[in-house]
């Protein structure tokens, strides 16, 4: 096994890891008041009967999960680069529909079980108070200015150099440092990295942005502990997104100076294993130190006296569509709101501009997946 297997092999190895910590154990991302996609009693969610439903889920993502990603590995260790590159990522997208199935299984025994419970359900959301105007100072969006040094360092040494670079421009590299494919110099080709890292810097902007402006939301009865960490949450996830985009667009200004011969292909492969680590260890924290809008603080500080006078009501959830995924509420005004499914915000596509932002998002995911194999496979030839 040469060290370019090696490498692509590790590099597959987390990424599935990655997907499949992510799916299998998604019934713990989000409230303990939220049991996949349902609002519940919050006393309920340890109950024998959603045990045994997240139980189920998770057992099923993780057999899938497995089986894809072994077939993954092995089709890198035994088939060519190209073909097992297209299983690979054909595997990626395929296990999200088992998970996906999985998923809307639970959701739907979790509904039948609410509806058969003696729960009070709550058709005004209580848990939910947005105070938008004074979430704007969370984390300031001038700090994503800073992105423009590295992309702005890179063109102009880019274009210094342009006269300079060979009529043939390195695309793609192994670990050993041999050329695999060329591209024929042209001011496009030397500039597609610097405006790839414009774009990211762009999405990340628009990503402290919403982060700056989604309803602030609580389900604790102490409403100013509740807000106040679910404020921390916000911060934290803004100062996130802006460390993520500026090591994504180091990455990428690496990768450009690596084709210009400054770097090593050895260091930017090194460092992509670092990016990843700093995804997963950053999710970790999140996840672990302070949870979903900040429950995870607000658990720690909640008493012995507040957990037993237990609440048997539920939010109504008749504004969350499509098994819980999507929050649809022409009635609000916010635009972002805390995702019932996974860590973070969505998008209330009863907005207006909400709705316009999901259909393009929409458009841009299934563009991207029908394109890809068809550029793996010019690709191959």
């Amino acid at each position: 096994m040469n060290a370019e297997t090696l490498y692509v092999l590790g590099i597959m190895a987390i990424c599935w890891l990655m997907l499949i910590g992510a799916s299998a154990f998604l019934p713990y991302y989000t409230r303990k008041s939220i049991a996949f996609g349902i609002a519940v009693p919050k006393e309920e969610f340890q109950s024998e009967y959603l045990s045994t439903v997240r139980s189920q889920y998770i057992w099923g993502n993780l057999v899938f999960g497995v089986l894809f990603m072994a077939i993954s590995l092995w089709a890198i260790l035994r088939l060519p680069e190209n073909t097992s590159a297209l299983i690979s990522v054909g595997l990626l997208l395929g296990y999200l529909i088992p998970s996906f199935i999985l998923y809307a299984r639970a959701y739907l025994q979790v509904r039948d079980f609410k509806r058969e419970s003696e729960w009070t359900i709550s058709t005004v959301s209580s848990a939910v108070v947005s105070t938008s105007a004074d979430t704007r100072t969370l984390f300031s969006p001038w700090w994503y200015l800073t992105f423009l040094i590295p992309i702005g360092a890179v063109s102009a040494y880019s274009l210094a150099r342009y006269d300079e670079l060979p009529e043939m421009i390195p695309q793609q590299v192994e670990f050993s440092g041999e050329v695999i494919t060329y591209a024929e110099k042209t001011l496009w080709i030397v500039l597609s990295m610097p405006l790839m890292m414009l774009a990211m810097a762009v999405l990340f902007a628009f990503l402290g942005w919403m982060i700056n402006r989604v309803k602030r939301q609580t389900d604790d009865r102490d409403i100013a502990r509740g807000l106040r960490h679910n404020r921390t949450f916000q911060i934290v996830m803004g100062q996130a997104m802006f460390w993520l985009g500026l090591a994504l667009i180091g990455i990428l200004a690496g990768t450009q100076l690596s084709i210009l011969g400054l770097l090593t292909p050895q260091f930017i492969l090194w460092a992509t294993f670092a990016f990843l680590a700093l995804i997963i260890g950053g999710m970790g924290y999140v996840f672990y130190a302070i949870g979903q809008g900040g429950y995870r603080l607000t658990e720690r500080e909640r008493t012995d006296e507040e957990r037993a006078r237990a609440s048997e009501v539920a939010e109504d959830d008749s504004n969350w569509i499509l098994f819980g995924t999507l929050y649809n509420n022409r009635e609000d005004p916010s635009l972002f709101v805390e995702k019932r499914v996974g860590m973070g915000w969505t998008t209330n596509v009863g907005h207006p501009v909400g709705r316009w932002l999901m259909i393009i998002t929409a458009i841009l995911l299934v563009a991207l997946i029908v394109a890809l194999p068809f550029l793996m496979m010019l690709d191959m030839r």
